[in-house]
């Protein structure tokens, strides 16, 4: 079976949920992903020009600015734990009653992957996206998942969960967290998350 991609995840909950607007934090290449989503509606962000993005600009400094919702982020920005977090909550608060967050690279095969700040300027980097994964989402909503494709593609959707207040997690160290990866990132395949 071909690999699935994020781009597969986003049509798929673009086409099942009938979204009709779609907002890209962090794009880099429009033709990586941004190009290859069929939504009604689209939007992309990043910091560096060479994007072409729709907004040039810190994720900080565009959710300042933004004025409406939408019903679809990916976010795939900056890879720390801190800003993710800062761009999921902004997201949160520029949401519709059943809006979707996709967040990228929450799954990290490699411990050299994760080091922050990143070490080399090109090749796999997913740095501490898992962290917050694993001390926010996973520990507070029943419904997000990984979805165990293309390093690993997380999906929270605002539709009423159940908080978790039970659970702890504690992470002191890499094998820790790679002994439990499936519990802790809710780690789903792709069949099962699409026939859910």
């Amino acid at each position: 079976m071909e690999e699935k991609k994020r781009y597969d995840l986003i049509n798929f909950l673009i086409k099942k949920y009938n979204l009709k607007s779609y907002c890209e934090i962090g794009t880099q290449s429009r033709a990586q992903n941004f190009d290859k989503i069929e939504c009604a509606k689209k939007y992309c962000v990043d910091i560096d020009p060479k994007s072409n993005a729709d907004f040039i600009g810190s994720s900080d400094d565009f959710f300042k600015q933004l004025n409406r919702n939408y019903d679809l982020y990916f976010i795939d920005a900056s890879h720390i734990a801190e800003d993710v977090k800062r761009d999921f909550e902004n997201c949160v608060r520029h949401s519709n009653n059943n809006t979707f967050i996709v967040l990228h690279d929450c799954n990290p095969l490699k411990e050299e992957h994760t080091i922050v700040p990143r070490p080399t300027e090109r090749g796999h980097w997913q740095g501490s996206v898992y962290k917050f994964i694993i001390e926010e989402l996973h520990l507070y909503y029943k419904k997000y998942k990984t979805v165990d494709i293309d390093c690993g593609c997380g999906v929270w959707n605002n539709s009423g969960e159940d908080i978790l207040k039970d659970g702890n997690y504690p992470i002191n160290n890499w094998d820790s967290f790679n002994a439990n990866r499936k519990e802790l990132l809710n780690l789903i395949s792709w069949e099962k998350f699409v026939n859910a």
